[in-house]
């Protein structure tokens, strides 16, 4: 698993 794209699906998951 890629930690970049993670934490880019984490951001907009955890923003809302």
């Amino acid at each position: 698993m890629n930690m970049k794209f993670y934490t880019r699906v984490s951001q907009p998951l955890t923003a809302p």
